[in-house]
């Protein structure tokens, strides 16, 4: 059954190559999501850490995991030649990204009163529709 799914995939990769791209974006980005928010919680609500500080924590975390499944598998980008300047240019959208994810995770919760983790979901979802067409246009971009 693994096998048959397998091929489906292969076959539908090779028909719709942007739209298998869009999956294993969401794959991926569902993923990592769901591994910050895991986090989130567990460093939070488990371990008694200010939400702040456990947002940050899961977010480096989230950024490991996320550059690996994104140039590796998403974008299908195995060259190691310019893997420094990527992860650069990675770090930055992820630095910009913690600072927006911050700043509207202390808005949602203080000013709006919306709890923590909906919040996060939300500001997740916000980031990573940004995120796409960042990683697609300048990040990963292949090159003729």
């Amino acid at each position: 059954m693994i096998d048959r799914i397998k091929e489906k995939y292969i076959d539908f990769d090779k028909l719709y190559p942007t739209r298998a791209k869009i999956i294993r974006y969401l794959i991926s980005g569902s993923i990592v999501a769901i591994v910050s928010v895991f986090l989130l919680y567990v460093l939070t609500d488990l371990f008694g850490v200010w939400y702040l500080l456990s947002g940050i924590i899961s977010f480096i975390i989230a950024f490991i995991i996320n550059f690996s499944m994104q140039k590796f598998w998403t974008y299908r980008d195995m060259s190691y030649k310019s893997i420094g300047f990527q992860m650069m240019l990675f770090l930055l959208v992820a630095v910009v990204n913690l600072s927006i994810n911050i700043i509207l995770l202390y808005s949602f919760v203080e000013c709006f009163e919306m709890n923590y983790l909906l919040s996060q979901v939300v500001i997740l979802v916000l980031l990573a529709s940004v995120n796409y067409f960042i990683y697609q246009i300048i990040i990963f971009r292949q090159h003729s």
